[in-house]
């Protein structure tokens, strides 16, 4: 994969291919939970399924145990289909329930590329192509990495990080575009940032301009 490719591949499964080994399991577990909280998906699961979707985002985040993970999966609806195990090679043949909850029973998985792969791979035919967008949300651009001057950080007693850090914990993502402002008045000229905080559409956890400002992998 080359950074054209990237930039407009539409299709998850190279994107997710080309980052096996580069990316950290945080973001790769904050991406597969990203997809669940889709409302494609999300809409469909019932609440044990979204009890394992909230748990999996905590854990990406240091905030739960991975027997936590196992525990509300053990609960979790399996998918099952009329005639069948939920066991199947062919999920976008299952009816989109059953898609959605195969999907997050994906975040159960204890190597996160694998669990990133499973959940794509169980809700591919509902999420379309929202994998490839919110990769580039939370990866940002691998073949051109942004680095921010540590004296935009420190600019009026370090007024962008306290924003960055407000907007994380409290997924108040409608502030980005204040955020920029401030970046620009700190010293921040890089159009990829910028415009990042300014393109409109979703931004979730693991936004890597915000992971950026965070010093967060």
């Amino acid at each position: 994969m080359n950074e054209e490719e990237w930039l407009t591949c539409n299709y998850p499964m190279p994107m997710l291919e080309f980052l096996q080994g580069k990316a950290s399991d945080r973001k790769l577990r904050l991406f597969a939970s990203s997809c669940c909280l889709h409302q494609s998906v999300w809409r469909l699961l019932n609440n044990r399924a979204r009890a394992l979707v909230n748990v999996a985002g905590r854990f990406a985040e240091g905030c739960a145990a991975w027997e936590e993970v196992l525990a509300a999966a053990e609960v979790a609806p399996r998918g099952t289909v009329r005639g069948g195990s939920w066991i199947s090679m062919n999920p976008v043949h299952l009816p989109p329930l059953s898609q959605a909850e195969r999907a997050a029973l994906g975040l159960a998985v204890e190597n996160a590329w694998e669990a990133a792969w499973g959940v794509i791979r169980e809700g591919t035919n509902l999420l379309g192509t929202t994998p490839c967008d919110l990769l580039r949300e939370i990866v940002g651009n691998p073949f051109s990495p942004a680095a921010i001057d540590p004296t935009c950080l420190a600019w009026n007693a370090g007024t962008v990080v306290k924003l960055a850090k407000g907007i994380y914990d409290d997924r108040a993502f409608d502030r980005l575009p204040i955020m920029a402002d401030a970046l620009e008045e700190g010293g921040c000229g890089d159009p990829d940032v910028l415009g990042h905080c300014r393109q409109p559409g979703d931004h979730v956890r693991g936004c890597w301009v915000l992971d950026l400002l965070l010093e967060k992998s």
